[in-house]
């Protein structure tokens, strides 16, 4: 994963303007929009639903709560357009992550810059590793792989070194 994919919170880098605070929802909605994933109609109705509400909601759960539209489309189209957006913001917008916790995430980012945003949510327990993995592979437009250890062919792995495995980044599976 390359880091270079990413937006750094609080900054958005559209062509040709400098780093502006980015309404992640609102972004989201709008390629929602863009896509025929969701008709205005329905953006303007979850919009003035969420202004009436008495808790703090996140556009895109209001969407999501209304049955306007499931998290697998949203995140089908996140995968399909792979636009640039603050990966911690994403992940409050869905709901794996409190705006608390991101705040203590990144307090505990600024401490340690050299290590990634979603290794230090999970570190900390503060989001399922499943949820940031897979939301980062639908923003990257790549693939996410997960392996049922019980598919090893045991046979397989005992033909092939260690060093090899490492030297090579695989492990024999089938």
């Amino acid at each position: 994963v390359c880091s270079s994919d990413l937006v750094p919170e609080g900054a958005h880098s559209s062509a040709g303007s400098t780093a502006a605070v980015v309404d992640v929802g609102a972004e989201v909605a709008q390629l929602l929009v863009k896509t025929g994933a969701l008709s205005p109609e329905q953006l303007r109705y979850a919009e003035r639903v969420r202004a009436k509400l008495q808790t703090e909601r996140s556009l895109l759960r209001t969407l999501i709560e209304l049955d306007l539209i499931d998290e697998t489309r949203i995140r089908g189209v996140l995968r399909a357009s792979r636009v640039r957006l603050p990966f911690g913001s994403v992940l409050v917008e869905l709901g794996y992550l409190t705006s608390h916790d991101l705040s203590v995430a990144l307090g505990f980012q600024k401490q340690d810059p050299q290590t990634p945003l979603g290794e230090i949510l999970v570190r900390h327990g503060l989001a399922q590793e499943k949820d940031v993995f897979g939301l980062l592979a639908d923003l990257l437009g790549i693939p996410q792989i997960t392996q049922d250890v019980t598919g090893v062919d045991l046979a397989l792995v005992r033909k092939v070194t260690a060093r090899v495995c490492r030297a090579n980044a695989f492990v024999p599976l089938k």
